[in-house]
């Protein structure tokens, strides 16, 4: 299937925690600022990224629930947005 890519604009985050409701596995809470952390996501420029070898129906929904719209998963090989 393919390698993905979970970008972040964590600078952006407006801390509503939907993220870390719909696929705690990946996202957590911050308790000193209360914006999201991607697990294992490392700084990319003003982003953080996570290379993940699966995409499933929570982490799409992860992305889409957010209501800053700061989260979006790209296809590693072609850059297609999936969410």
């Amino acid at each position: 299937m393919g390698k993905f890519i979970i970008r972040y604009d964590r600078e952006n985050c407006i801390k509503i925690g939907a993220c870390a409701i719909a696929k705690p596995e990946v996202w957590g809470i911050n308790q000193k600022d209360w914006k999201a952390d991607l697990k294992g996501g490392v700084q990319a420029g003003d982003f953080f990224e996570l290379e993940v070898d699966d995409v499933d129906e929570k982490l799409v929904e992860s992305a889409l629930c957010c209501s800053a719209g700061v989260i979006k998963i790209f296809k590693k090989d072609t850059g297609e947005q999936i969410a």
